[in-house]
């Protein structure tokens, strides 16, 4: 599986534009936000497509320092979110408006997450994001992310497209039985039970690592 790695510096806009390449193949995109964002123009929602419409599997790492600003909105938009522990994620002050694309990851998020962020003003701590939906876990560090990088691309690449459809009862039946027959059609799935009956490791395809940071 193809595992690309970013670190975020500095605005939103220049670093969607610079991770738009990566983002357009399969894979995992792996970007670690290391600094507070605290200000300017909030992203675009067409711009913001480069990131939550992206055949990669995108994956936020947010840092001890936290994150505030249209950065933050981006993070929280990812199909993966993780907050190293001490992180805090700084709400607009007063009667701000959210920026949309920290509005979008609050409707993901659900009712609660959307009030919070639309009501409330602050500092959200990583044990509480993980409670409202923000983010997926609080990890110790970047080198304890619980990746799938072994495991199938086909999979995983289904399940977030069943996550990122938000298609419910019946119409998210008839794409769960279509995401299934598409995998299988792959061979993956052959691949893991022959791993699971000769007691091996599946091969799913070779690892390739990048690291851009």
């Amino acid at each position: 599986m193809r595992v690309e790695r970013w670190s975020w510096e500095g605005p939103a806009g220049p670093n969607l534009r610079g991770l738009a390449p990566l983002l357009a193949e399969p894979g995992l995109v792996i970007v670690r936000f290391g600094e507070r964002d605290g200000g300017g123009d909030g992203v675009p929602r067409r711009a913001l497509e480069v990131w939550t419409a992206s055949r990669a599997v995108t994956v936020a790492v947010i840092g001890e320092a936290g994150l505030a600003g249209p950065s933050l909105g981006v993070a929280l938009c990812a199909d993966l979110v993780y907050l190293v522990a001490g992180a805090g994620l700084e709400l607009p002050a007063g009667a701000a408006v959210p920026q949309p694309a920290l509005l979008l990851a609050a409707r993901r998020a659900g009712p609660r997450a959307f009030r919070r962020i639309v009501l409330g003003e602050g500092v959200i701590g990583a044990e509480e994001a993980v409670k409202l939906g923000l983010a997926h876990a609080v990890v110790a560090g970047e080198e304890e992310l619980p990746l799938p990088v072994a495991g199938s691309l086909a999979a995983l690449t289904a399940g977030r497209d069943l996550l990122r459809s938000g298609a419910s009862g019946t119409g998210a039946l008839a794409l769960e039985s279509a995401a299934f027959r598409l995998v299988f059609a792959g061979g993956d799935p052959n691949e893991g039970a022959r791993a699971f009956l000769e007691r091996r490791p599946p091969d799913f395809g070779a690892k390739d690592e990048i690291d851009r940071s």
